[in-house]
């Protein structure tokens, strides 16, 4: 009775020391800036195209917009303003929060602000969205919810008042985070089921013959479907194909398996980046890679920080309490 109950205090402890048992907070820190990068180039990108998807008269116009889809969501900021320059400044003041975000100012506050931001622009017009946007939104809530800024913050570190016969560590670590342990854990489950997925869904002749990875050059061809149907697929989109659905297939069982899970993220991240250079989807693949540094262990992650730290010597990778 007594090894049954051992076994079972030892499964439960294996079991609380799985959702709550990592202690640093380098990972959520670094995607923070990973994410918020990406967002800041799919806002500057946008800006481009700002006045024909959101300004009154264009394609974004209010009126037309409910008018063709009268249960569309009724919240949107812009909806709010009225007058090409007032979307402006809410475009550029989304910038502004997601470089604060980027920098850690305030990272819960201005993640939260940029929920709401990155809600309206979907809201005002639904047509402008793109996988990209999904994903952005999944990993803003998380780092939201997380303690992200308490490391790499732009904020200076709030030392802590001296007391009375006791020595304090000026440098002292932030004490470990079960909250951030546990939203990191999450978004570990969270990205093995995307891979799971997307594995699932590239399971279709267009994809497994390698017609997807050429299709974007036969476009500007004439007589597309007999181009299709006479030409056979290059030997490396089959096998390219083929290979980044195994990988991403047996991600969610290769991933746990500590010997096994770096040279899987050295794998699939070259994937991603032969996947956004040559087929032109740079910000969704650079945001998969960002989102990859959740298996990276914590233990690594420090010793990289404390490694660059007297290299740089830059303020803002000390740690920041008030994070």
């Amino acid at each position: 009775m007594n090894d049954a109950l051992r076994r079972w205090d030892d499964w439960g402890r294996g079991w609380m020391d799985f959702w709550f048992g990592l202690h640093s907070l380098t990972a959520l820190a670094l995607m923070r800036i990973g994410v918020g990068i990406v967002l800041l180039y799919s806002l500057f990108v946008f800006s481009f195209d700002l006045t024909p998807h959101l300004a009154p008269g264009n394609w974004g116009d209010l009126a037309i917009l409910r008018r063709d889809d009268p249960l569309a969501w009724p919240f949107s900021v812009f909806d709010w303003v009225d007058g090409i320059g007032w979307i402006w400044t809410v475009h550029l003041m989304a910038m502004a929060i997601a470089a604060a975000f980027v920098m850690g100012i305030l990272p819960n506050v201005t993640g939260g602000a940029l929920i709401v931001l990155h809600l309206s622009y979907a809201h005002r017009n639904p047509a402008v969205l793109i996988t990209l946007d999904g994903l952005l939104l999944v990993a803003l809530v998380y780092l939201t919810l997380s303690p992200c800024g308490k490391k790499l913050s732009l904020l200076p570190a709030r030392r802590p008042k001296p007391r009375p016969y006791a020595v304090i560590m000026q440098d002292a670590q932030p004490p470990p985070s079960a909250w951030g342990s546990l939203i990191l854990r999450t978004m570990q489950i969270h990205l093995c089921a995307l891979y799971f997925l997307s594995a699932l869904a590239s399971l279709t002749p267009a994809w497994l013959t390698g017609e997807i990875l050429t299709r974007y050059r036969m476009q500007t061809w004439e007589n597309l479907e007999a181009i299709q149907s006479s030409i056979a697929m290059p030997v490396w989109a089959v096998a390219f194909a083929h290979g980044l659905t195994l990988l991403s297939l047996f991600y969610v069982v290769f991933v746990w398996i500590p010997r096994f899970r770096y040279l899987l993220l050295t794998v699939i991240c070259a994937a991603h980046v032969i996947v956004g250079l040559v087929w032109g989807l740079f910000a969704y693949n650079a945001l998969m890679i960002v989102l990859n540094v959740a298996f990276v262990e914590s233990r690594q992650l420090d010793w990289l920080r404390e490694k660059t730290e007297p290299f740089l010597a830059l303020p803002w990778l000390h740690v920041n309490p008030r994070g």
